[in-house]
């Protein structure tokens, strides 16, 4: 369903955001370790195909929003 998609795509967001746009010169295998990771959240573990494919459209958005809470964050705490 959309809920379950929409978490896994949140968590796939999260890890994409947290770094792997900005650096991934400067980290490659972080940067492929990442992806990779965000693949399995909204590609292997998802059983439906319905929402698989929610999760897949989800994760560019909310990578995103993850990436400009994770900057918000990182100013607030210094």
């Amino acid at each position: 369903g959309p809920l379950p998609a929409a978490l896994l795509a949140a968590a796939a967001g999260i890890t994409l955001g947290g770094g792997v746009l900005g650096d991934a010169a400067d980290h490659p295998v972080q940067a492929v370790l990442d992806v990779v990771v965000a693949g399995v959240l909204v590609v292997v573990l998802p059983r439906d195909g319905r929402t698989r494919l929610v999760a897949v459209l989800l994760t560019v958005p909310l990578s995103w929003v993850a990436a400009r809470l994770l900057g918000v964050l990182s100013v607030l705490l210094g």
